[in-house]
């Protein structure tokens, strides 16, 4: 957690906002959304960017298994495993209750 947790309180937090905050933070965001078009094209163009970034990061199924990884993850390095659907990782072609009702 990137916050103290002394900082959240019962109701609240542990101050408000200072003053001018708001408006700074518009003031960056219309800063900001001028150049998102140029930052996508950047990442998305750039030869020298994409060079360093593709097949970086790939993690196969079997390392991830014995890494211990789970959730998105897991199922990114192709193994079909989702707690939030049981009946999903045992029979891929099962529909839900609510679709067989």
């Amino acid at each position: 957690m990137r916050m103290m947790h002394n900082y959240f309180r019962i109701g609240g937090v542990a101050a408000d906002l200072p003053y001018g905050w708001i408006d700074k933070c518009l003031d960056f965001c219309d800063y900001f959304l001028t150049g998102v078009a140029e930052y996508q094209k950047l990442i998305t163009r750039n030869p020298i960017f994409l060079e360093r970034v593709e097949g970086v990061g790939i993690i196969g199924g079997e390392e991830a298994i014995n890494w211990g990884l789970s959730g998105p993850m897991l199922r990114a390095s192709g193994i079909e495993w989702d707690l939030r659907k049981p009946h999903y990782a045992a029979n891929p072609t099962a529909k839900s209750v609510k679709d067989k009702k």
